[in-house]
């Protein structure tokens, strides 16, 4: 992670979610180059990113407070929020989980139809 000794919160944070953005996009590009669909949020830093396959799927994200990265699945999709399940976390904030764990990590999809309206696919 960037050094944030004498530098201020906003700056710290600025810092530690542009590490955590490249990490993600490092993971994006793993996945694509694999064959999965990966699919990011329309913002610039991204705090998260979906892979999915045929019939599974995976978030791997960021959750700021306290600091760590996630594993989680949805469990439901025709519910808007509160339908996920977190797997596992990890508050080694220099290593995102390894590309072996995300795929035996991967979840079934519990509906072939699921609702992705606010993630755009990586392109690469």
């Amino acid at each position: 992670m960037t050094n944030t000794i004498n530098k201020d919160y906003w700056t710290c944070y600025s810092n530690r979610m542009l590490d955590v953005s490249n990490k993600l996009m490092e993971v994006a590009k793993t996945f694509k180059n694999l064959g999965y669909t990966v699919l990011l949020p329309d913002d610039i830093l991204i705090k998260f990113l979906k892979i999915k396959s045929a019939d599974k799927h995976i978030y791997v994200g960021f959750q700021e407070v306290p600091y760590r990265f996630y594993l989680s699945y949805d469990i439901d999709y025709r519910l808007k929020h509160g339908s996920g399940k977190t797997l596992e976390t990890s508050y080694d904030l220099e290593n995102v989980f390894t590309t072996e764990k995300i795929i035996k990590s991967m979840q079934p999809n519990v509906k072939t139809i699921c609702d992705d309206r606010h993630l755009t696919e990586f392109k690469g």
